[in-house]
C-alpha cells in the first residue's frame, strides 16, 4: 500500500479555496453600487464667515516697489545679524553693569605651614581670599604682606593700593597679645537659661 503525499493534497485543496474565493469576490464586484460623494455647495461658508472687505481687494504694487524688496533683501540672514546688532530688543534686559571697584579689608594675617598668607575680604562682592604675594585678585595683585598692612596693584592702572589693617581686627591682635588677668572675674556671670 502506498501512502499519499498529505502535503500535496493541503497544498491542492488551499489553491482550490483561494480560487473559488476570487472567482466569487469578482462576480460579486460589478453588482456593488458605489455610493458617490455628495458634493457640497460652500455658499453657506460664504454666508456664515463672510470675508472683510479690506482682505477681498488685493492692493496694487508697483514693479518699482517689488525691485526696492528685492534690493533690501530682508530674508537674507547676512542683514538679520547686522539689524540684530544694531537694534537693542526690548524684550531682553539691558546687559549688567559693570561689577564696582573692589574695596577691600585687611582682617588679619594667617600662618599656613611655611607660607604666611593675608586673610583680605572684598566688601563690595562679600568674598573672602587668603592671598600671598605676587597673587592676583579681582583686578589686583598683592605686592607686599606686612603686619599692619598689605600693599595692592592695580592691574589696569598699575597704581599702588594700600590697606590698612581693620580697626576691629587691630582690637582683637591688641587683646591677643596682653596677658590675661589672673584671679577671679569681677563681673558677675548672668544665669543660663534652661530649655
Amino acid at each position: 500500500m502506498t501512502t499519499l503525499p498529505w502535503n500535496s493534497i493541503v497544498a491542492a485543496v488551499c489553491w482550490v479555496v483561494l480560487a473559488v474565493g476570487a472567482l466569487v469576490w469578482s462576480r460579486s464586484a460589478p453588482h456593488r453600487r458605489d455610493h458617490p460623494a455628495v458634493e457640497e455647495p460652500w455658499e453657506h461658508v460664504r454666508e456664515r464667515f463672510p470675508l472683510q472687505e479690506s482682505l477681498k481687494a488685493v492692493p496694487e504694487v508697483s514693479e518699482a516697489w517689488l525691485a526696492a524688496v528685492m534690493r533690501a533683501n530682508p530674508f537674507s540672514s547676512k542683514r538679520r545679524d547686522a539689524a540684530a546688532a544694531s537694534v537693542p530688543n526690548p524684550s531682553q534686559p539691558p546687559p549688567p553693569p559693570p561689577p564696582p571697584p573692589a574695596l577691600f579689608m585687611y582682617k588679619g594675617r594667617v600662618q599656613m605651614g611655611s607660607k604666611e598668607r593675608a586673610v583680605l575680604e572684598d566688601a563690595t562682592s562679600k568674598k573672602t581670599y587668603f592671598v600671598e604675594p605676587s597673587q592676583k585678585i579681582a583686578g589686583f595683585e598683592v605686592l607686599e604682606i606686612l603686619e599692619d598692612r598689605v600693599v595692592l596693584s592695580n592691574l589696569q592702572t598699575g597704581e599702588a593700593l594700600t590697606v590698612q589693617l581693620s580697626a576691629k581686627e587691630s582690637a582683637k591682635s591688641q587683646k591677643k597679645d596682653q596677658p590675661k588677668a589672673q584671679g577671679p572675674s569681677t563681673k558677675p556671670q548672668a544665669p543660663r537659661p534652661r530649655f
